[in-house]
């Protein structure tokens, strides 16, 4: 038997301390082997979070310092690319607020055996997520609390985030995308990527779900939007947008249907968190 490849996240985070150990916890749920964390100069207590988590899972932390946050991603993904060639079969690269899953309950490195040696790059789609009507921060899980989502074919689900096979990358282009030196950028339904030459790099020119999954949990409740605003403050253009007029947009967009997919999870990431503390 073939043994499943290996995958592993590469994220950019700075004072995730409230999210960031029920994000580890679900990836290696789902088969993930590995995790490295960028922390852009964290001043919560996410770093002794990370420290404790990381003496039971391959969790990696690099310091990466910096203003302007979008620079500062690419930048990320492309040294996460270097040193995880060689290490992983395929790197996922994603924010702390997304979710990567198998919509058939396997795992993503048997979703990811699935794709053709020639496949270098898959455009995952994502599930924009509103605030369920939540206006406080409450201590749960955040794939228990927001289970209100925009439904699939809502256009904001042409933006993608991308898992590739690192020694495939040529550069990462965005914090969405990858420019390959090889191979085929397909969408998670294995069709063809192509993107939308008058929008950005990674947004596609159709959606093309499959059965790898990002849920994006965007805003959550009005008051931890109010934290994000906060964190990207002096941040350049990210100040500029994550505005009070983004939020009204994605929770109104967010909050189009049920979608508790992800509660199947639930118990399983409490009991691996509390093995941690």
């Amino acid at each position: 038997m073939i043994d499943p490849p290996k995958l592993a996240i590469c994220a950019l985070a700075k004072n995730e301390s409230l999210y960031v150990e029920e994000w580890i916890a679900f990836h290696f749920l789902q088969g993930v082997s590995e995790i490295a964390i960028f922390d852009n100069e964290s001043t919560d207590s996410m770093r002794d979070i990370l420290a404790r988590v990381a003496l039971h899972m391959p969790v990696n932390v690099i310091d990466w310092t910096g203003q302007d946050y979008d620079q500062l991603q690419v930048e990320a993904y492309r040294e996460g690319a270097k040193r995880l060639t060689g290490r992983a079969d395929w790197v996922a690269f994603v924010d702390i607020d997304e979710f990567v899953f198998s919509s058939r309950d396997w795992s993503l490195p048997e979703e990811l055996a699935e794709f053709d040696p020639g496949v270098g790059a898959i455009a995952v789609g994502q599930r924009v997520f509103g605030s369920s009507g939540q206006t406080t921060y409450v201590p749960e899980l955040v794939t228990s609390r927001f289970v209100k989502c925009a439904r699939p074919d809502h256009p904001k689900s042409r933006w993608f985030k991308t898992i590739a096979r690192p020694g495939l990358i040529d550069t990462v282009d965005t914090a969405h995308s990858v420019v390959l030196r090889a191979g085929l950028y397909l969408h998670s339904n294995h069709t063809p990527l192509q993107r939308d030459p008058e929008c950005h790099p990674g947004h596609a020119e159709r959606i093309g779900h499959g059965t790898i999954s990002l849920f994006h949990y965007t805003v959550k409740s009005l008051e931890e939007y109010r934290w994000k605003q906060l964190r990207f403050r002096g941040k350049k253009k990210w100040e500029h947008y994550y505005t009070d007029a983004f939020f009204h947009e994605h929770d109104q967009i967010g909050n189009e249907m049920e979608e508790d997919a992800l509660l199947r999870f639930a118990d399983r990431i409490r009991s691996i968190i509390s093995r941690w503390r």
